[in-house]
């Protein structure tokens, strides 16, 4: 399978600006406008799932949102949102290493598991038992941050269910990228085949102990 991949450094010198550096707005509208141009020529798909129109539509939404200086990931979610609307598994569009957060304990610490409607938790731990659902995190409802997450990963057309794989491989990445670096995340959660709601503050994680812990997926 190929992808059609555009890389954040082909419109910012991204060695020189820190990740916190806001862009001035009308530099985002001219590489906006590059981005745009590039997918209309190098993307014979474009339309396939999309008018004219609706491409359109995202593009004068994106625009709107570029009123004031942004930071590259702010920006880069404003893009996501473009690669999403168009509907294509080969669209994939990624960030510089430089602006991922590295440094720190501040992802969450369970890799999860999407089955049906339901995120469970899927590493065995001492905090919350493999095979926990998850109801929300840090207050914020688990359905709402699952579909938060569906610009990061692209599928094909209007399939949703296709975005699991990257969710499931991804949420601790998708979720400090989406909503900031966390040193504690509080948990609302239910014990596996139970209904009563839990609840316990967990800390974070460092970057290279998320990746060990994604390979160590059991359900």
């Amino acid at each position: 399978m190929i992808k059609f991949k555009i890389a954040f450094f082909l419109f910012f010198p991204f060695v020189l600006f820190s990740q916190n550096e806001k862009f001035p707005a009308e530099k985002l509208k001219q590489d906006l406008t590059t981005f745009r141009e590039i997918r209309e020529k190098a993307n014979s798909g474009i339309y396939k799932y999309r008018t004219k129109k609706q491409i359109d539509s995202i593009y004068n939404w994106a625009f709107l949102q570029l009123k004031n200086p942004r930071k590259v990931v702010d920006f880069y979610k404003i893009i996501l949102q473009i690669t999403n609307f168009e509907g294509s598994v080969h669209n994939n569009t990624t960030l510089p290493d430089v602006y991922k957060n590295t440094s720190g304990k501040v992802f969450f610490p369970f890799p999860v598991k999407l089955i049906g409607n339901k995120t469970i938790v899927n590493l065995k731990n001492d905090e919350i038992a493999l095979g926990s659902q998850i109801h929300s995190i840090n207050g914020i409802e688990i359905n709402k941050i699952v579909r938060s997450f569906y610009k990061y990963y692209t599928t094909d057309g209007f399939n949703i269910s296709g975005k699991s794989i990257g969710i499931n491989a991804a949420f601790p990445r998708y979720f400090e990228m989406e909503y900031g670096p966390k040193e504690a995340f509080s948990v609302e959660y239910s014990l596996p085949k139970q209904t009563e709601k839990l609840s316990k503050t967990i800390a974070g994680i460092s970057n290279e102990e998320r990746k060990k812990e994604r390979k160590k997926g059991e359900l």
